[in-house]
């Protein structure tokens, strides 16, 4: 396990390792130098006391000398001025004895038995210095001389013992010295020894850890350059090249015949597959201090091939840049699998597109909804302006389906089971479209619901189709009962007034024969509405033709001009936001006719029919005509709304007519692809609304 230097929490690294180093050496070095300074402190002490050795013994000579001359003076002549110089020098020095003076190398006070020799000394020093004044001179007796030699005696002696006191003090020092020495020696071991024990061995641990992570580093690191079908190389800033793997080795060596070397220039164009100048631009983006990644695709062997080059600066201590590596990989076939990728998903979302299905992904936990692009359309959303999640996804649910919608989702989460449900959506525009969901909810180990996904089907044209075909699944019923009651029943009538025509072949036959004319008359009516209402269903959007809508309603004013006349009717109009349609001609006379013939026919008592026509565009950019008047109005229901387009759905029998008027606009309309409903009031009128869309319509004036 690595270890960290001195169990610090500081990281093992070689500028830790060199730290620890110094801090070492300099500890040693403070040791050492107190050390030196300690035993030089006693060593310069030893040198003094061997200076005032050899000061008492210059001093012993001195008075030696001083006594000889003494000596020599036989009388006042023979006391030289040279005795009197010498004699004053002497004198001084034992005054230096006395009082301390560096030069002596004695410190002042002395050691007690050391300070009375030399009181003796000094004694006796004074009593000759006195001999040797000029104006007490006058020759020696011989008691002056015996006196001299008494004290040249006390000298001496004097001398020899504070040399002897002097030497016994230095060995004295020198023992202590010597135990100082020893002691200090003793003292840098154990530091030696403790410095070992809590540093040195610790660095030694230390870079012996060090070295063996990085040589295992290093193998690791050789071990993923040379295991790798990239090529890398690095090089210095000066385009040289200065290092690099055996595959890109290899691979050089199979494109230009030859292995490259250290040191070779890089600024070649089999490097990077470019230019001279563009290799260099790339290199010097590197060596900017930029890390960037760039693809390239080369020709080679009959295909294309494609190679992702990375580009990487390498600093050095201080942060600068001083080279760079370059790692080239081959990317064709994640640059194929991409592009069959998009391929798949162009075609997933042309299929989707087709057949009008997204798919989504609710995050149960965060309450975010992922949708694709066709589910955006499907629901006329855009995707970075909308945010998809439940209570937006609530919000578009058509209101009559929400609760449903609701119950549906939470029965899905709380009891594991798929979600499938149709519904209605509401756009922003106030289309209503039909979806189907479908989906299923993914729960984590502790069965909590995560998230849940599926698709949606828009099956807004399937419902409409569905819708028109149980519109024709009912017409059918009521052309069955057509057939059953309005063309059997004269058949009926028929067969009996051939019967009695048989049995009676008196004065009754006239009646007769003009009975069977009149039934076949109402039989031959029946025949021509059932052909028609199937006549009008089939179209061809290749008949359409551009219907102007003021001459519609022109000719229709010239058909019913005595109907107008007579009941003072007023009819106003206008289709400027819409003057021109694509249609059937005789199909929009003959709805215009219908509408305006009901409203004179149905126009209530006590007022002037009016009648208002005109035209507008949709938020889908489909057109409207809306027929409005102020007939009687009618009382209706959604049941009663629906039967008033049907074959002779009069809804009320004292009515006159067959009911076939809106039933024959219904089916034109909804031939021309379009849609009619009605709103009435009692006694305040009706309002027809036509509806054209804008797959099959425009607008000529485009």
């Amino acid at each position: 396990m690595k270890r960290d230097i001195f169990a610090s929490g500081k990281k093992l690294t070689f500028k830790n390792i060199r730290r620890a180093i110094i801090t070492s050496f300099t500890l040693s070095s403070f040791f050492a130098i107190g050390l030196v300074l300690t035993i030089n402190f006693f060593i310069n002490k030893r040198e003094k006391d061997i200076q005032a050795i050899i000061s008492v013994s210059q001093q012993r000579v001195s008075s030696q000398i001083a006594i000889e001359k003494i000596y020599a003076a036989t009388d006042k002549d023979s006391l030289t001025s040279e005795l009197i110089e010498d004699s004053e020098v002497w004198a001084n020095m034992y005054r230096a004895f006395q009082y301390g003076n560096p030069a002596t190398a004695i410190s002042v006070p002395l050691e007690p038995e050391m300070q009375d020799v030399l009181d003796d000394i000094l004694h006796y020093q004074q009593q000759l210095f006195q001999l040797t004044i000029p104006q007490n001179f006058q020759g020696y007796s011989d008691k002056e001389l015996n006196n001299i030699r008494e004290l040249e005696i006390g000298i001496m002696y004097g001398l020899d013992d504070l040399s002897l006191e002097l030497q016994k003090d230095l060995q004295k020092n020198l023992e202590q010295l010597k135990y100082i020495v020893s002691l200090s020696t003793l003292l840098f071991v154990l530091f030696i020894m403790g410095l070992y024990k809590f540093f040195v061995k610790h660095i030694i641990n230390s870079v012996r850890l060090l070295s063996g992570e990085k040589e295992q580093q290093s193998q690791f690191i050789t071990s993923i350059l040379e295991n790798t079908n990239d090529l890398i190389w690095a090089i210095d800033n000066t385009y040289r090249l200065v290092g690099h793997n055996s595959t890109f080795l290899e691979r050089r060596k199979s494109q230009v015949g030859f292995a490259p070397k250290m040191g070779d220039s890089v600024l070649w164009e089999y490097y990077l597959f470019e230019k001279p100048s563009k290799v260099k631009e790339m290199y010097d983006r590197a060596l900017a201090g930029d890390s960037y990644l760039t693809e390239t695709e080369v020709y080679e062997n009959g295909r294309s091939m494609f190679y992702e080059f990375s580009f990487n600066p390498t600093y050095d201590e201080n942060k600068s840049v001083i080279g760079c590596s370059v790692y080239q990989r081959d990317v064709t076939q994640r640059i194929e699998a991409s592009k069959e990728l998009r391929q798949s998903e162009s075609y997933l979302r042309e299929a989707q597109e087709i057949s009008k299905l997204g798919y989504w992904n609710w995050d149960i936990l965060e309450d975010k909804i992922s949708w694709s692009d066709q589910l955006y359309k499907i629901f006329g959303k855009e995707p970075n302006k909308f945010k998809a999640n439940y209570e937006n996804l609530m919000e578009m649910v058509h209101p009559e389906d929400r609760t449903t919608f609701d119950e549906e989702m939470r029965q899905c989460i709380a009891q594991n089971k798929p979600h499938d449900l149709a519904h209605r959506i509401v756009l922003d525009n106030g289309e209503i479209r039909y979806v189907h969901q479908r989906g299923r909810v993914h729960y984590d180990n502790n069965d909590i619901a995560i998230r849940m996904a599926g698709t949606t089907l828009d099956i807004t044209s399937m419902e409409g189709a569905k819708q028109q075909i149980s519109r024709q699944y009912k017409e059918l019923q009521n052309f069955v009962y057509i057939i059953s009651h309005n063309v059997r029943g004269p058949i009926s009538t028929l067969q009996s007034l051939t019967h009695l025509y048989d049995l009676d072949k008196g004065e009754s036959i006239p009646m007769i024969m003009a009975n069977i004319n009149k039934t076949v008359d109402t039989l031959d009516r029946t025949i021509i509405d059932l052909n028609n209402s199937l006549i009008l269903k089939n179209v061809d959007e290749s008949d359409f033709s551009e219907i102007d809508f003021a001459e519609i309603l022109e000719n229709i004013r010239v058909l019913l001009a005595f109907e107008l006349e007579k009941c003072e009717a007023r009819i106003e109009s206008d289709f400027t936001d819409a003057p021109k349609i694509l249609g059937i001609k005789s199909y929009y006379n003959n709805i215009f006719y219908n509408l305006i013939s009901n409203a004179l026919k149905y126009r209530a008592v006590g007022r002037n029919p009016f009648i208002r026509l005109y035209s507008r565009t949709t938020s889908k950019e489909g057109i409207q005509i809306v027929v409005e008047d102020n007939g009687k109005g009618m009382q209706l229901n959604d049941d009663r709304r629906k039967r008033i387009f049907d074959m002779y759905g009069r809804l009320e029998s004292t009515t006159d007519g067959k009911g076939m008027g809106l039933y024959l606009v219904r089916t034109q309309v909804e031939a021309m692809k379009g849609s009619i409903e009605v709103h009435s009031e009692l006694d305040r009128g009706s309002t027809f609304t036509i509806t054209l869309f804008k797959d099959i319509h425009r607008n000529s004036m485009e």
